[in-house]
């Protein structure tokens, strides 16, 4: 498992998009086993990102990029450490 950075240095978790949760990675990146590591998914599923997508919201609703932008790149990096790829890089991506 190997970060990545793009040409402007953000990095990424190098994640399988083939899966919406990248378990193999999630195991990786936390260094624990299966259980505990589902449920760290929980947690995250649980509190993370239902925090930050709020945040996102609000951000949008007050058209304040800083706030939006620092929101996407919160919930990238909890969402790379727990292996769920599709919000990982649509984040990376905002």
């Amino acid at each position: 498992m190997a970060d990545i950075q793009d040409n402007k240095g953000i990095k990424m978790m190098d994640l399988n998009i083939a899966t919406p949760i990248d378990l193999d990675a999630c195991e990786q990146i936390l260094g624990i086993g299966i259980e505990f590591t589902v449920s760290m998914i929980k947690t995250f599923l649980d509190s993370s990102l239902d925090v930050q997508l709020q945040v996102i919201a609000g951000a949008i609703n007050k058209q304040d990029f800083e706030e939006f932008k620092f929101g996407a790149h919160s919930l990238k990096g909890a969402s790379g450490y727990v292996g769920a790829s599709h919000i990982h890089y649509s984040c990376y991506f905002i």
